[in-house]
């Protein structure tokens, strides 16, 4: 039996806003932090992978989700950012938070959300198939509760704070810290951050999801309007 990855017709962008509404202008706005965003060196100019939840496969669309590690497309930080802001996942992310079933909600978040892998740009979701490393990592709060806005303003006040957005099920948050991998290991980073992280929002250990220390963890991407850019951080 032919792998999945060999199945699928074409990498295209498979969801209804056109890709290219969420592309940086070829002369951005020349003025401040906004400019510096577009730079070239700016950590919000890094690549990272973003893996389709929905592929064409056998003429037909399928949601393949978590399990689809190889239909990609490659885009910049602050693009993610964009989309994330956008309502182009809007249907899947209300859909879920809709779900009170926790294991039907796991097993449609699973199926209809596309992911990103923030550390990396990746040939195929797999920690032995990294291009490049994006210099940035996503550790993921969960279960904040009635807590989770008071969190993120407190995140979102932090300078070290790059990007936050809330997560899917609309109970957690993602938050994106530059890293420097040539000085230590993606487990060292999240080691530092978790701890930071829980000693300045007062969070429990458990609150943090061990598995950010992945280079390829895979995060997935919700509609949230209110989603977090540090700007002073270019």
């Amino acid at each position: 039996m032919q792998p999945v990855e060999l199945l699928i017709e074409e990498e295209i962008w498979p969801y209804d806003l056109p890709i290219e509404l969420i592309k940086e202008p070829t002369e951005p706005v020349r003025f401040g932090c906004l400019y510096s965003a577009y730079h070239k060196d700016s950590p919000f100019q890094s690549i990272i992978s973003v893996f389709y939840a929905k592929v064409k496969l056998k003429g037909e669309w399928i949601y393949l989700g978590a399990r689809n590690t190889w239909s990609k497309k490659y885009m910049t930080l602050l693009q993610v950012y964009h989309l994330i802001k956008s309502d182009v996942f809007k249907t899947e992310t209300d859909t879920l938070q809709a779900i009170e079933d926790d294991k039907e909600a796991k097993k449609f978040k699973a199926k209809h959300f596309c992911y990103a892998t923030f550390s990396g740009k990746f040939f195929k979701r797999n920690e032995d198939d990294i291009l490049n490393h994006s210099r940035l990592i996503c550790i993921d709060l969960d279960k904040l509760g009635g807590e989770l806005y008071w969190i993120r303003e407190t995140v979102n006040r932090d300078p070290l704070t790059l990007m936050s957005f809330i997560s899917p099920s609309g109970t957690g948050l993602k938050v994106i810290y530059q890293i420097d991998p040539g000085k230590h290991s993606q487990a060292t980073y999240y080691q530092y951050l978790s701890e930071y992280l829980s000693k300045l929002c007062s969070l429990p250990k458990q609150s943090i999801d061990e598995s950010c220390k992945d280079v390829s963890r895979a995060c997935f991407l919700p509609c949230d309007p209110s989603a977090y850019l540090n700007l002073d951080l270019v």
